[in-house]
């Protein structure tokens, strides 16, 4: 018994006290620092009741699916944006940087693309989540709610491919590739999506202007 409850006090200061001490000492690094953020996550856990979870099957199975609603769409923003806008491409250094002109700087700071395509997912599926806790729902929202994870990650991928599409981020590529631009920033494989035509172009007239000189 004493083993198991070192054991539980030992996963969760690992996985929950100390990441959400990270990500609020990200959040808010000139008041929080990791053990702080790990005491507002204790006193947060505590006010959220967690016993009342325990007290049925019932009220646990349907904590666990909500994981899936909101999870779902964190994943599906992530992934389009690695695979499919930035095609593997990232920049390290801008990751540390108040720089305007950086790749994750975007309005003020927030990417508006994200959060839309976000909250998309998780409104395609809330309708069946509150059926989920006991309310009246429709029957297609039931549907869509037992495909929660597959709904959710495809709704905020194309939401977000879409915005990306209609308003360009900054770091979008066309060629999947790998590779830190931050350290080739003086070979012209660093610039945007939006300037790739040109760099095309001007990549088709340098190779005839070599084939021309070599003819010559």
């Amino acid at each position: 018994m004493c083993g198991a409850a070192h054991l539980q006090l030992g996963t969760n200061i690992s996985a929950n006290s100390i990441s959400a001490g990270c990500d609020l000492t990200a959040l808010f690094p000139q008041y929080i620092n990791i053990r702080r953020g790990g005491y507002i996550a204790a006193i947060v856990g505590i006010c959220m009741l967690p016993w009342n979870l325990l007290k049925s099957s019932n009220n646990f199975t349907s904590y666990l699916s909500a994981y899936s609603v909101f999870l779902s769409s964190i994943a599906g923003v992530m992934i389009s944006d690695y695979w499919l806008i930035r095609r593997g491409h990232y920049r390290v250094k801008d990751l540390y940087t108040t720089d305007r002109q950086g790749w994750y700087w975007y309005t003020y700071g927030i990417n508006f693309r994200a959060y839309a395509a976000y909250i998309s997912g998780i409104l395609i599926n809330v309708v069946g989540f509150a059926g989920a806790t006991g309310r009246s729902v429709p029957m297609a929202a039931t549907h869509i709610y037992q495909m929660s994870f597959f709904t959710g990650f495809g709704v905020s991928a194309v939401i977000y491919c879409a915005l990306n599409y209609a308003f360009p981020a900054t770091g979008a590529y066309r060629k999947f590739k790998e590779v830190d631009i931050s350290e080739r920033d003086t070979d012209k494989e660093a610039e945007a999506y939006a300037d790739t035509s040109s760099l095309d172009k001007d990549r088709a007239q340098s190779s005839e202007g070599s084939v021309s000189d070599s003819k010559v």
